[in-house]
Protein backbone atom coordinates (compact mmCIF):
# COMPACT_ATOMS: atom_id res chain seq x y z
CA UNK A 1 0.00 0.00 0.00
CA UNK A 2 2.86 2.40 1.16
CA UNK A 3 4.71 1.93 -2.41
CA UNK A 4 1.06 2.30 -4.28
CA UNK A 5 0.73 5.48 -2.75
CA UNK A 6 4.47 7.09 -3.15
CA UNK A 7 3.74 6.29 -6.72
CA UNK A 8 1.05 8.98 -7.23
CA UNK A 9 2.13 11.60 -8.10
CA UNK A 10 1.19 15.14 -7.23
CA UNK A 11 -0.96 16.55 -10.00
CA UNK A 12 -2.89 13.04 -10.26
CA UNK A 13 -3.56 13.45 -6.38
CA UNK A 14 -4.77 16.99 -6.72
CA UNK A 15 -7.30 16.06 -9.56
CA UNK A 16 -8.87 13.22 -7.82
CA UNK A 17 -9.11 15.58 -4.17
CA UNK A 18 -10.39 18.07 -5.70
CA UNK A 19 -14.08 18.47 -4.63
CA UNK A 20 -13.27 17.64 -0.78
CA UNK A 21 -13.05 20.52 1.63
CA UNK A 22 -9.62 21.93 2.19
CA UNK A 23 -8.85 20.64 5.39
CA UNK A 24 -9.46 16.82 4.05
CA UNK A 25 -7.50 17.71 0.97
CA UNK A 26 -4.54 18.77 3.35
CA UNK A 27 -4.80 15.47 5.13
CA UNK A 28 -4.94 13.20 2.17
CA UNK A 29 -1.64 15.19 0.78
CA UNK A 30 -0.04 14.81 4.08
CA UNK A 31 -0.47 11.06 3.90
CA UNK A 32 0.75 10.19 0.49
CA UNK A 33 3.49 13.07 1.16
CA UNK A 34 4.71 10.51 4.44
CA UNK A 35 3.82 7.54 2.01
CA UNK A 36 7.00 8.69 0.04
CA UNK A 37 9.27 8.83 2.91
CA UNK A 38 11.87 6.13 3.49
CA UNK A 39 12.17 7.01 6.66
CA UNK A 40 10.17 8.63 9.83
CA UNK A 41 12.70 10.62 10.49
CA UNK A 42 12.50 12.32 7.05
CA UNK A 43 8.82 13.90 7.53
CA UNK A 44 7.99 17.36 6.45
CA UNK A 45 4.66 18.50 7.70
CA UNK A 46 3.00 21.46 6.01
CA UNK A 47 2.05 24.86 8.06
CA UNK A 48 -1.81 24.25 7.49
CA UNK A 49 -1.17 20.73 8.28
CA UNK A 50 0.56 21.87 11.98
CA UNK A 51 -2.02 24.27 12.79
CA UNK A 52 -4.80 21.95 12.35
CA UNK A 53 -2.77 19.73 14.53
CA UNK A 54 -2.48 23.09 16.96
CA UNK A 55 -6.86 22.71 16.60
CA UNK A 56 -7.28 19.65 17.34
CA UNK A 57 -4.91 19.32 20.08
CA UNK A 58 -6.93 22.10 21.69
CA UNK A 59 -10.23 20.80 20.94
CA UNK A 60 -9.50 17.59 22.70
CA UNK A 61 -5.90 16.80 24.56
CA UNK A 62 -7.15 12.72 24.42
CA UNK A 63 -8.21 12.78 21.00
CA UNK A 64 -4.54 14.36 19.68
CA UNK A 65 -2.80 12.11 21.90
CA UNK A 66 -4.20 8.87 20.47
CA UNK A 67 -2.52 10.43 17.26
CA UNK A 68 0.70 11.63 17.69
CA UNK A 69 3.24 11.84 20.47
CA UNK A 70 2.51 15.11 22.54
CA UNK A 71 6.37 15.88 22.35
CA UNK A 72 6.06 16.42 18.52
CA UNK A 73 3.69 18.83 18.40
CA UNK A 74 5.72 20.61 21.05
CA UNK A 75 8.42 21.40 19.27
CA UNK A 76 6.57 23.05 16.14
CA UNK A 77 5.03 25.52 19.22
CA UNK A 78 8.14 26.17 19.75
CA UNK A 79 8.95 27.81 16.23
CA UNK A 80 6.00 30.06 16.23
CA UNK A 81 7.03 33.09 17.05
CA UNK A 82 4.74 35.60 18.26
CA UNK A 83 4.53 39.04 19.59
CA UNK A 84 2.37 41.93 20.31
CA UNK A 85 1.86 44.60 17.39
CA UNK A 86 1.02 44.41 13.95
CA UNK A 87 2.72 41.78 12.02
CA UNK A 88 3.89 42.41 8.76
CA UNK A 89 3.35 38.37 7.93
CA UNK A 90 -0.17 38.60 8.70
CA UNK A 91 -1.23 41.03 6.26
CA UNK A 92 1.33 39.66 3.46
CA UNK A 93 -0.65 36.60 3.70
CA UNK A 94 -4.22 38.21 3.90
CA UNK A 95 -2.98 40.81 0.85
CA UNK A 96 -2.76 37.34 -1.06
CA UNK A 97 -5.84 35.61 0.04
CA UNK A 98 -7.92 38.73 -1.23
CA UNK A 99 -6.66 37.75 -5.12
CA UNK A 100 -9.30 35.13 -4.66
CA UNK A 101 -12.15 37.02 -3.27
CA UNK A 102 -14.82 39.14 -4.97
CA UNK A 103 -15.38 42.55 -3.71
CA UNK A 104 -18.14 41.54 -1.86
CA UNK A 105 -16.18 39.33 0.05
CA UNK A 106 -13.83 42.12 1.21
CA UNK A 107 -16.04 44.03 3.15
CA UNK A 108 -16.07 43.71 6.61
CA UNK A 109 -15.81 45.12 10.27
CA UNK A 110 -13.24 45.63 12.89
CA UNK A 111 -13.67 43.95 16.46
CA UNK A 112 -11.96 45.18 19.14
CA UNK A 113 -11.42 43.74 22.66
CA UNK A 114 -9.89 44.57 26.01
CA UNK A 115 -9.22 42.28 28.42
CA UNK A 116 -7.83 42.29 32.15
CA UNK A 117 -5.07 39.91 32.32
CA UNK A 118 -3.03 39.38 35.59
CA UNK A 119 0.49 41.13 35.36
CA UNK A 120 3.45 38.83 35.21
CA UNK A 121 6.89 38.55 34.18
CA UNK A 122 8.32 35.37 32.16
CA UNK A 123 11.72 35.02 30.87
CA UNK A 124 11.93 33.13 27.37
CA UNK A 125 15.07 31.07 27.38
CA UNK A 126 14.85 30.53 23.54
CA UNK A 127 14.71 34.48 22.61
CA UNK A 128 16.40 35.78 26.04
CA UNK A 129 13.62 37.97 26.51
CA UNK A 130 11.31 39.36 29.24
CA UNK A 131 7.93 38.98 28.58
CA UNK A 132 5.10 40.98 30.33
CA UNK A 133 6.02 44.39 30.12
CA UNK A 134 3.22 47.31 28.44
CA UNK A 135 3.87 46.80 24.51
CA UNK A 136 1.68 48.69 22.48
CA UNK A 137 3.99 48.52 19.29
CA UNK A 138 5.40 51.17 18.32
CA UNK A 139 2.91 53.29 20.27
CA UNK A 140 4.98 52.77 23.80
CA UNK A 141 6.35 55.65 25.75
CA UNK A 142 9.37 55.29 27.52
CA UNK A 143 8.22 55.56 30.72
CA UNK A 144 5.86 52.70 30.13
CA UNK A 145 8.51 50.61 28.67
CA UNK A 146 9.02 49.13 32.67
CA UNK A 147 5.54 48.71 33.24
CA UNK A 148 4.15 45.46 33.96
CA UNK A 149 0.99 45.05 31.46
CA UNK A 150 -2.22 43.87 33.01
CA UNK A 151 -4.59 44.53 29.83
CA UNK A 152 -4.80 43.35 26.27
CA UNK A 153 -6.06 44.82 23.63
CA UNK A 154 -7.40 42.44 20.90
CA UNK A 155 -8.10 43.03 17.08
CA UNK A 156 -9.58 41.32 14.47
CA UNK A 157 -10.94 41.31 10.93
CA UNK A 158 -14.86 39.42 10.14
CA UNK A 159 -15.94 39.86 6.14
CA UNK A 160 -19.52 40.18 6.36
CA UNK A 161 -19.42 37.54 3.72
CA UNK A 162 -17.49 33.71 4.65
CA UNK A 163 -17.20 31.84 7.69
CA UNK A 164 -13.98 32.85 8.72
CA UNK A 165 -12.28 35.69 11.26
CA UNK A 166 -8.71 36.37 11.26
CA UNK A 167 -7.30 38.06 14.51
CA UNK A 168 -4.72 41.09 13.20
CA UNK A 169 -3.16 42.43 16.47
CA UNK A 170 -2.54 42.11 19.67
CA UNK A 171 -1.38 45.06 22.20
CA UNK A 172 -0.12 44.37 26.33
CA UNK A 173 -0.63 47.65 28.12
CA UNK A 174 -0.76 48.81 32.08
CA UNK A 175 -4.62 49.73 32.44
CA UNK A 176 -6.83 50.30 29.34
CA UNK A 177 -5.75 52.04 26.41
CA UNK A 178 -6.11 55.56 26.65
CA UNK A 179 -8.16 57.12 23.60
CA UNK A 180 -5.48 58.69 22.06
CA UNK A 181 -3.26 55.51 21.61
CA UNK A 182 -6.68 53.48 20.68
CA UNK A 183 -7.37 56.35 18.06
CA UNK A 184 -3.95 55.56 16.38
CA UNK A 185 -3.89 51.80 16.42
CA UNK A 186 -7.23 51.33 14.81
CA UNK A 187 -6.11 54.14 12.44
CA UNK A 188 -3.07 52.16 11.98
CA UNK A 189 -5.04 48.73 11.86
CA UNK A 190 -7.46 50.16 8.70
CA UNK A 191 -4.92 51.71 6.63
CA UNK A 192 -3.06 48.08 7.22
CA UNK A 193 -5.93 46.34 5.86
CA UNK A 194 -7.06 48.61 3.44
CA UNK A 195 -4.12 48.65 1.51
CA UNK A 196 -3.73 44.74 1.81
CA UNK A 197 -7.03 44.77 -0.64
CA UNK A 198 -10.20 44.97 2.21
CA UNK A 199 -12.49 47.17 3.18
CA UNK A 200 -13.45 48.40 6.41
CA UNK A 201 -17.12 49.79 6.73
CA UNK A 202 -17.45 49.75 10.58
CA UNK A 203 -15.75 49.25 13.75
CA UNK A 204 -17.45 47.28 16.68
CA UNK A 205 -16.32 47.25 20.44
CA UNK A 206 -17.08 46.12 24.07
CA UNK A 207 -18.33 48.29 26.07
CA UNK A 208 -15.44 49.33 28.37
CA UNK A 209 -13.04 50.25 24.57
Amino acid sequence: MQKECSLVSKDMLNDCILDLPIEQQEMVKTIFNAAKCKSSKGRRYSLEWVYECLLMRIKGPKFYRKMRKENKLGRYIKKLHTAYGFQENTFQVMKEKAQDFSLAERHSCLLLDEMQLESAVKFQRDSLQFHGFVDLGAHTSNKDLTKRGDHALVLMYQPFRGNWVQPIGAFLGAGAVNGKILEKIVLEAIILLESSGYFVDFITTDGAT
